[in-house]
């Protein structure tokens, strides 16, 4: 049996969340869009979505991969920056055989919004 894998360019990631001993659910979508597209045409859209269910915290990254590739877009910046990276492990594609659980790193509440944008400002330009 082959192992399933994420639709391209498509990543999913696997993190801890404090829920402080409650049972949370949360979910948190922000849509995205790319680079400039060569000759000026509208930016392909990309979704960002995270979800915390208990101590489970779950976020999918995806795009109109069909659009990307017709664009010849480069691949987005598909993995989260320190410190972020130390609470999601990317589990789709796969890159470990082996992922442990819990991980070394957790979020909290007081920083969710952080991991949910990876620390990128979500506020119209300034």
């Amino acid at each position: 049996m082959t192992q399933p894998d994420a639709p391209p360019r498509s990543r999913v990631w696997l993190g801890a969340f404090d829920a402080q001993n409650e049972f949370v659910i949360t979910s948190q979508a922000r849509l995205l869009t790319s680079a400039a597209v060569p000759g000026g045409s509208d930016p392909v859209p990309a979704h960002i979505t995270t979800l915390t269910i208990g101590c489970l915290l779950l976020q999918a990254f995806t795009t109109d991969f069909v659009l990307a590739e017709a664009h010849s877009l480069p691949e987005y910046d598909t993995e989260p920056s320190w410190p972020y990276s130390q609470a999601l492990v990317r589990i789709l594609p796969r890159q470990a055989q082996v992922i442990h659980w819990p991980p070394s790193h957790h979020v909290t509440n007081a920083v969710l919004e952080k991991v949910v944008n990876w620390g990128r400002s979500t506020g119209p330009p300034s």
